[in-house]
């Protein structure tokens, strides 16, 4: 088992540069013209139900577990010249997704049955660098299909292909809704836009490759539309944020601001948490957090308690602390007071999950006696399990 992990390792090592290498080559020598036009999105561009996914299995890798912006493209290319109809070139683009995937990424179904794609299936999707990527299939029907991210997958959030008759011509478009899926991701995907671009370079040949098996050809290219939106999406921006969310008139009681002692705001500001990049946000089903360089996305189903606590020692409670005793996370602005909530399964926060999670966790926001009653369960929540799924 240990020399097949290894291999499997340095396979993977290996195939980053020579994947690298192919994918941009192909950027360079492509010949499809593309639109690419990208503008500050709304609440709108958030897709329908994307805080109350269906998650039997506590497996999915849903926006609310992703970090940096909520990016929404939609890919769209018209196809002349094609005899099919929508539902035909949609059965035969699941009958074999690797017909349509260029050669870079290959999708290997790990569960269902053999056969085209059906709901409730399985893809693991390989691709060059660190890129390959778990989903599973959450919607079909005769001209559409969509997929959702799995946990360890590079982004977090979901994708849907669809084709349409448009006059005489077949639209066949890719809709995605996507989060950098950790940190790392973050600065790839964000920062320094590496993984942003072979993404894109994917789903572009995926237009052109659809176009081809539907025996027509692209008419003007292919057209990439980008809104992207910052996160939490109740916070409408950094420059409307001070304003909005430190109105004692106009603040939502489903928001709460970290109270900041004074004389640490210098020290705070060098890890980037400020008044203006740290809060907590509460859905129906999940409690969002932002301090500095990191965001929290909590189930509320997950929390065992919430109380109120303090004061503290101020070398216990200020800034990100990890405790050595329990592995507990605090994010600490002031030494007063504070929620601490303790978790039915331990949470990623300071670092990557597979290096470190937190059986409990501790903010320093104002009105913590109201934050604790918000979270208190009003009924006992049933026991999860090690996949988050609760026992019976």
């Amino acid at each position: 088992m240990t020399t097949a992990s290894r291999s499997v390792r340095l396979a993977t090592v290996l195939r980053w540069p020579l994947g690298l290498a192919l994918v941009s080559w192909q950027y360079m020598w492509r010949t499809t013209p593309l639109h690419r036009s990208e503008e500050q999105g709304s609440i709108a561009d958030l897709p329908e139900h994307w805080d109350t996914d269906d998650d039997p299995d506590g497996r999915r890798q849903g926006l609310a577990a992703g970090v940096g912006p909520l990016l929404h493209r939609v890919y769209t290319v018209r196809i002349g010249h094609s005899t099919m109809s929508p539902a035909t070139l949609m059965e035969a683009v699941a009958a074999s997704l690797n017909r349509v995937s260029p050669e870079m990424a290959v999708f290997r179904k790990t569960c269902g049955a053999d056969g085209p794609l059906r709901h409730g299936d399985e893809y693991l999707v390989r691709m060059p660098g660190p890129w390959d990527g778990p989903v599973r299939v959450v919607g079909r029907d005769a001209t559409s299909f969509q997929l959702a991210t799995l946990r360890g997958h590079l982004e977090a959030g979901q994708i849907k292909f669809r084709a349409a008759q448009d006059g005489d011509e077949l639209r066949f478009e890719i809709e995605s809704w996507a989060r950098a899926g950790d940190r790392l991701s973050h600065l790839l995907y964000n920062r320094l836009r590496l993984a942003k671009e072979i993404q894109l370079n994917m789903w572009t040949h995926f237009c052109v490759r659809t176009a081809a098996l539907a025996g027509g050809r692209p008419r003007g290219g292919v057209t990439i539309h980008t809104r992207r939106l910052d996160w939490p999406p109740t916070v409408a921006s950094p420059a409307s944020a001070d304003v909005d969310r430190h109105d004692p008139i106009r603040q939502d009681a489903s928001s709460f601001d970290f109270v900041f002692t004074p004389a640490i705001r210098p020290v705070l500001r060098l890890v980037g948490v400020s008044p203006v990049t740290a809060g907590v946000d509460l859905t129906p089903t999940h409690v969002l957090i932002r301090f500095g360089w990191w965001r929290i996305s909590l189930q509320r189903s997950n929390i065992r308690t919430a109380t109120v606590t303090g004061p503290f020692r101020p070398w216990k409670a200020l800034g990100p602390r990890l405790s050595l005793a329990d592995k507990g996370l605090t994010l600490g602005t002031n030494s007063d007071r504070a929620v601490c909530l303790t978790l039915r399964q331990p949470i990623a926060g300071l670092l990557p999950g597979w290096l470190l999670r937190h059986p409990n966790l501790t903010l320093t926001v104002a009105r913590p006696d109201e934050l604790a009653a918000l979270l208190t369960p009003s009924i006992a929540a049933p026991e999860l399990d090690a996949g988050g799924v609760a026992r019976p």
